[in-house]
């Protein structure tokens, strides 16, 4: 089966988790907010299995990869609660990044609304951003520099890929993953 065929499916699976879960989801046929959580963990997790990530992208020592949610503890908690933590063979280990401390090395950064501009230079720099796949749910998130941003359009979700980001942190998207996405099409920051 094609990989991007398995990415629809697994999406469309995990869609309809959601609603066949959630009565009030299932009465709208629509994503309500107070589901996104759930469903951004989920995507960030099937997305980054259509990335290659260069050599000097940084792995744990025990060579699993680190995934950084710097959000608050409700989003945080959706990332646990996923029952597949790997990417391609390898775990996942999960950091909630609190307020004012450093950044350290990670593979994948999830960055929520509510962090979004405190995080911001951070991932502007390139000495930080340099192999890490930079995924948020800010509206301005690749304007900003973000590779991905995670939306809600119309009650159902899409997301949007900023291939100049991506280049500049040496991250490959999947074609399959490119031809299900929405290209930003604005300037580098």
């Amino acid at each position: 089966m094609a990989p991007w065929l398995l990415f629809l499916m697994v999406l469309f699976m995990v869609l309809f988790n959601l609603v066949a879960t959630n009565p009030a989801l299932a009465a709208h046929k629509t994503i309500n907010k107070d589901q996104l959580p759930s469903l951004h963990a989920a995507l960030v997790v099937k997305i980054a299995m259509f990335v290659e990530w260069p050599d000097y992208a940084p792995l744990l020592e025990n060579g699993n990869v680190k995934l950084v949610v710097a959000g608050n503890e409700e989003i945080f908690q959706a990332f646990k609660k996923l029952p597949d933590k790997n990417v391609n063979g390898l775990e996942l280990e999960l950091d909630l990044h609190q307020a004012g401390a450093e950044l350290l090395p990670c593979r994948i950064m999830f960055i929520s609304h509510h962090r979004f501009h405190e995080i911001l230079p951070s991932i502007m720099d390139p000495e930080f951003s340099r192999g890490v796949l930079t995924v948020g749910d800010s509206p301005d998130f690749n304007a900003k520099g973000g590779i991905i941003q995670l939306d809600l359009v119309n009650g159902r979700p899409r997301f949007t890929v900023n291939l100049e980001a991506a280049e500049d942190a040496g991250i490959k998207l999947s074609s399959k993953l490119l031809k299900v996405a929405t290209i930003y099409k604005g300037e580098r920051p």
